[in-house]
């Protein structure tokens, strides 16, 4: 069981992308007053203000895409090429949510040819060696390669009203491989969340069982002669492929950002201002739910693992 969370020591990292689409499809319709869409907007300040109350961080960050390719893009042309366009209700949503988060303190950050997977991979090392416990929260489990010493994930479950906490234990639980080896899964096992195909014939099980004995991709090609010809021969065709998909799948840590403290700490609020861009946005009910600074920190455990590995944890309520 790992340490418990201490809130003068947390440093909180958001992926904004990721959880302002999962709370505009897990939300009802809601509209403000004047007839704007607001469901995403209150699904995310509700989810926000409840991990900010339970994490207690010292400081936190919001890391967002941007419209422009990235090196993935120009990689592979058909990367994300079966995703949609977002919503048109969502664009006008985004800016409120990010105006929120300024009000609540958190620096919003991006960069072009960047996505916000390796600007929340490069500032969750930069804090951790800074000596902070780092918990990413998103919904995309590209970032439970993140997962070691000092860096934990907590992705929302069921819409929106769970967490799951993942240390090194639960990810191997879900995953059935550690952290540092989640990027080479995906690159065997495919991603279709990203439309990043896999090796025809190796599924997750088996790409997890070959990982358990090789340890790494590299290792594997290295290696094909153990392997039975099934496998040996799709290996092969496939070395070219394998190599970009792990380039693909794998989150950066050189991303030009730099974490710094005293640019995104919490503990300056301006608790009326917050109050007011709630009312503002019609989320006034929200205004009970902004954690007290004064209050004492509320430890949070990762979750006990556990089999199979649908959700590896005991999970946290999300809201209430």
């Amino acid at each position: 069981m790992a340490p418990d969370v201490c809130a003068s020591d947390v440093c909180a990292l958001f992926d904004g992308n990721s959880l302002a689409h999962r709370a505009y499809h897990a939300m009802p319709r809601l509209w403000t007053h004047r007839g704007e869409p607001n469901h995403a907007v209150y699904g995310f300040a509700a989810m926000l203000l409840k991990a900010l109350g339970q994490l207690r961080p010292a400081c936190a960050a919001i890391a967002w895409d941007t419209p422009s390719p990235t090196f993935r893009h120009a990689a592979f042309e058909g990367y994300k090429a079966q995703r949609s366009a977002p919503p048109r209700d969502l664009y006008p949503q985004v800016g409120r949510i990010r105006d929120l988060a300024e009000a609540l303190g958190l620096a919003c950050l991006s960069q072009d040819g960047y996505e916000a997977d390796d600007l929340l991979a490069s500032l969750a090392v930069q804090a951790a060696a800074d000596g902070f416990e780092v918990v990413v929260v998103t919904g995309d489990t590209d970032a439970l390669q993140l997962v070691g010493p000092g860096v934990r994930v907590l992705t929302p479950v069921k819409g929106l009203s769970e967490v799951v906490l993942y240390d090194e234990a639960a990810v191997r639980a879900r995953c059935g491989v550690a952290p540092i080896q989640v990027a080479d899964l995906k690159a065997l096992g495919g991603d279709p969340s990203d439309n990043i195909p896999g090796v025809p014939g190796i599924g997750a099980r088996t790409a997890a069982r070959l990982l358990a004995e090789f340890g790494d991709l590299e290792t594997l090609l290295a290696s094909t002669d153990r392997l039975p010809p099934r496998y040996r021969d799709v290996l092969l065709a496939h070395t070219e492929a394998l190599r970009r998909n792990r380039e693909l799948t794998t989150m950066r840590f050189d991303a030009p950002v730099r974490f710094e403290p005293t640019t995104c700490r919490l503990d300056d609020r301006d608790r009326p201002a917050v109050v007011a861009h709630l009312r503002s946005f019609g989320l006034g009910r929200l205004a009970d739910r902004l954690p007290d600074p004064n209050a004492p920190p509320r430890p949070t455990r990762p979750p006990r693992p556990r089999r199979p590995p649908a959700a590896a944890s005991a999970q946290l309520p999300l809201f209430g």
